[in-house]
């Protein structure tokens, strides 16, 4: 389990990368408790201070800190109640506490930071046989903080009966 209180319950990589400034997993596939599965490339981008607790910091300080360039693989599934374990307004969210349990499926590629300029290209998200969204989108400000969000959508389908 981790600090966050996720619960991991397989994680591999066919290839990991750890320097002082990168940390990088490629053909994985990381599996939660509570039914998430991820899969492809995972790289997270810190700043390079070459002392040994502060990139600890930064990870512990992810929206603000870390860059990432993840793609997820077609079959990629999260679980929306697992979302809360890395943004704590989610437990407020009215969408998320009342759909803990759906599963997502997920495929498309996410860059940037949280608090930060964030992308999904080629993104296509599904939920069960009636929701779909699927195209571009960025924003910022989209974890808890001071700055206003702000989203940009490009979609080619939109589909919902929510």
């Amino acid at each position: 389990t981790e600090k966050s209180g996720l619960s991991l319950s397989h994680a591999e990589a066919r290839r990991i990368i750890l320097t002082d400034s990168v940390a990088a997993l490629y053909d994985a596939r990381i599996q939660t408790a509570g039914g998430s599965s991820l899969g492809d490339t995972l790289i997270f981008r810190y700043e390079d201070t070459r002392a040994d607790d502060v990139w600890l910091d930064q990870l512990a300080d992810f929206n603000d800190e870390v860059t990432m360039d993840i793609r997820l693989s077609e079959g990629s599934k999260l679980r929306l109640g697992d979302v809360r374990h890395f943004e704590k307004t989610v437990y407020k969210n009215e969408f998320f506490t009342s759909n803990k349990d759906l599963i997502a499926d997920l495929a498309g590629n996410i860059s940037g930071k949280v608090n930060g300029k964030l992308k999904l290209d080629q993104f296509d998200i599904r939920l069960g046989t009636s929701t779909r969204l699927r195209g571009d989108f960025d924003g910022r400000g989209l974890g808890d903080n001071d700055e206003p969000m702000v989203l940009n959508f490009d979609f080619e389908e939109l589909l919902t009966d929510m």
